[in-house]
């Protein structure tokens, strides 16, 4: 995604959303949940990344967990914990918001993978 896109994204979402996600407190909330579940190095950016594409309508939230636990190739059961950990203390202050954008944090609670599917597939040998 380019700049220019992103930013049309991001100004199309909630600005009580946009405030609360960029704030101190936001940080310092997933800072700790990075801590707690021993995240570290550059991995640390792999959450916010996540509520970014989250806020911005790029990542649909019944996908989230599975996302998480193919970034930092991590358990299922694990990826959910953190993701619910992401939901009460990231994501809870602003779910109305998030609703009336249209993301419903709710299906956060599901674990799918997305399908990525091969650009080139080539049945015969090279």
């Amino acid at each position: 995604m380019d700049a220019q896109t992103l930013r049309t994204k991001l100004d199309a979402a909630p600005q009580k959303a946009r405030e609360w996600l960029s704030s101190e407190e936001a940080a310092k909330q997933i800072g700790s949940i990075n801590q707690h579940f021993g995240i570290a190095g550059e991995t640390r950016r792999v959450i916010p990344r996540l509520i970014l594409r989250l806020e911005i309508q790029d990542l649909e939230p019944d996908y989230f967990s599975g996302e998480l636990a193919e970034e930092l190739k991590l358990h299922p059961d694990k990826a959910k914990a953190i993701t619910a950990e992401i939901k009460r203390l990231i994501l809870g202050p602003i779910k109305k918001e998030l609703a009336d954008s249209g993301t419903d944090i709710s299906l956060m609670d599901s674990f799918n993978i997305p399908v990525v599917k091969p650009e080139k597939f080539s049945a015969s040998p090279p």
